[in-house]
């Protein structure tokens, strides 16, 4: 299938994304390797269609990988731009409101 959208990785997001492979790997390599897989699969799908995803505030479109994080993209043009990746163990909706202003 061609793909129609360009996914790019903000520098916050990856960090994101590295420290929780990293805590989940000093629990389980299985959960580690699951994380990955799921985003990499989710990354898939952005290419894809990432306006399948429901918004969640404002521009902010909202994906669930591995099943505690939450994926906060954003789509202008034909690139999708992955902003954060957060565990949502940690925090309450309004904090993520918050930190997306």
């Amino acid at each position: 299938m061609k793909s129609n959208y360009i996914v790019k990785v903000r520098p916050v997001a990856a960090i994101q994304l590295t420290s929780h492979i990293e805590f989940l790997a000093r629990k389980s390599k299985k959960a580690a390797n699951k994380i990955v897989n799921d985003f990499e699969k989710l990354e898939k799908m952005l290419n894809e269609n990432p306006t399948s995803f429901p918004l969640f505030y404002k521009n902010y479109r909202k994906a669930i990988i591995e099943p505690f994080y939450a994926v906060l993209f954003e789509v202008e043009g034909n690139i999708v731009f992955v902003s954060k990746i957060l565990d949502t163990r940690q925090l309450e909706y309004n904090d993520i409101i918050i930190d997306l202003n």
